[in-house]
């Protein structure tokens, strides 16, 4: 079988059927994820079918019309005096641009004013959008209408104490400011929360680093296993209080397919409606896996801005390569290993929890949202996985910083996982690993 991968200055390979474990992809849309798998990593949004405007536009109009635990959002913001809108980045497919219209329709209905209306990019600890990707995101209307904040540009922080574990609550003053706080966003499977959406738009979207830091690193505790695609694990528990605290009023989160198209929406109360929507994508998103293979190919489409977004397809094939395996990442990376953290990540490598928590209580680590990554990409390590990266916008030199090793094709790097393992019979390719969820067993 000839393996094509979704960028353009990545060859495919050939891998005879003799030797192919499988090739998975998320359960819920595997034809467009394996068979029709050549788009380029730049085209996220426009990959939208506009041949399915009006059903999208149906299923978005349906899921506002039916909360989940709350009233409609027309009657919800009833009698706000200022409105504010979280929304994800660049680095999220939800198609803002396709929904905030019918949002605003409804806040309109909810006789709130355009100008008490605003918008505050959720970015978390990422790096600001530009002009261009703010356009993209939100569409020229939207951004001409509503006045548009960033939290990366304007981070403005307000602390409000504690949460019962101990959780710094450092958040943006727009958003404690605000009456009525939407949050609007994508659930997808998440290796620090289980799921993204839901109260991960507060925590880490507007939070200061001292909070994302101590719910990445609750997160470095457990194994993939324990809260990949978990709805309940302790991390979404302190997020949902940080969430509570900042007081988020509503929730509009989505689930999308291969195209990023709205399958669903689910809006309402931000646990209920998160729960429904978490359920949803775990039916579309998982991938059921026999067992594990001695080599696993993982591309990170959608996540391959970076390999902070990238490392999703690392989490993935975490749970999918065997101890002694070798997992090779197939990524662009154009913006290299992070914009925001690249050099305390290469300053310190991947590792073991036992490693950095060390480092950590020697202080030679004081970021613990990087504290945190570190851990995540270096439990493989721990496992004797062996890790290929086969990313252009990566250096060899960088990749060995990191403790993987480095691959100039997918060609190269399957010859040397064959060589390391004494054969290359029952190589496991997935598709779609920046959001996909494999069950194994």
């Amino acid at each position: 079988m000839y393996i094509s991968f979704p960028y353009a200055d990545i060859d495919g390979i050939e891998i005879p059927d003799e030797l192919l474990g499988g090739v998975y992809g998320p359960e819920g849309f595997q034809s467009d994820t394996v068979a029709d798998n050549t788009h380029d990593t730049h085209d996220k949004h426009d990959r939208h079918d506009t041949n399915d405007t009006s059903a999208e536009a149906a299923r978005i109009a349906a899921g506002l019309a039916h909360p989940i635990g709350a009233p409609r959002l027309s009657e919800a913001a009833r009698g706000a005096s200022s409105v504010l809108i979280l929304c994800d980045d660049i680095t999220r497919q939800t198609p803002a641009d396709r929904i905030l219209p019918f949002i605003l329709q409804e806040l309109r209905e909810a006789g709130i004013a355009e100008a008490a209306i605003s918008i505050l990019i959720a970015g978390g600890t990422h790096r600001a959008m530009t002009q261009s990707e703010l356009q993209h995101k939100l569409g020229p209307d939207i951004l001409a209408q509503i006045k548009v904040a960033q939290h990366a540009e304007d981070p403005a922080l307000m602390d409000l104490g504690y949460t019962e574990l101990g959780t710094p609550l450092h958040l943006n003053r727009a958003v404690v400011e605000a009456e009525f706080v939407v949050g609007l966003g994508q659930i997808v499977p998440h290796r620090v929360a289980g799921f993204s959406g839901g109260a991960k738009i507060v925590q880490p979207g507007i939070c200061g680093p001292e909070t994302t830091g101590a719910t990445h690193w609750l997160s470095a505790r457990y194994d993939a296993s324990e809260i990949l695609g978990c709805v309940e694990n302790p991390v979404r528990s302190e997020l949902e209080q940080v969430a509570e605290q900042a007081g988020l009023s509503y929730l509009v989160n989505v689930v999308l397919d291969g195209s990023a198209t709205v399958t669903q929406l689910f809006a309402g109360d931000f646990r209920a409606a998160f729960r429904a929507g978490a359920a949803a994508a775990r039916t579309l998103y998982r991938a059921r896996i026999p067992r594990r293979s001695p080599i696993v190919i993982v591309e990170s489409y959608p996540a391959d801005i970076e390999l902070w977004q990238a490392a999703k397809g690392i989490y993935a094939g975490d749970l999918v390569v065997s101890d002694g395996g070798t997992l090779i990442l197939v990524s662009p990376c154009p913006e290299g290993v992070s914009v925001a953290h690249g050099s305390e990540i290469l300053k310190h490598g991947y590792a073991p929890y036992d490693t950095v928590a060390g480092a950590v209580a020697a202080g030679g680590i004081r970021d613990l949202t990087v504290a945190a990554h570190l851990v995540h990409c270096g439990r493989l390590l721990s496992r004797n996985v062996d890790v290929l990266l086969v990313c252009p916008g990566i250096t060899a030199e960088q990749t060995e910083a990191l403790g993987y090793h480095w691959a100039g094709s997918v060609s190269a790097a399957f010859s040397g996982a064959c060589a390391r393992a004494g054969g290359c019979g029952d190589a496991v390719v997935l598709r779609h690993g920046g959001d996909l969820l494999p069950i194994v067993g």
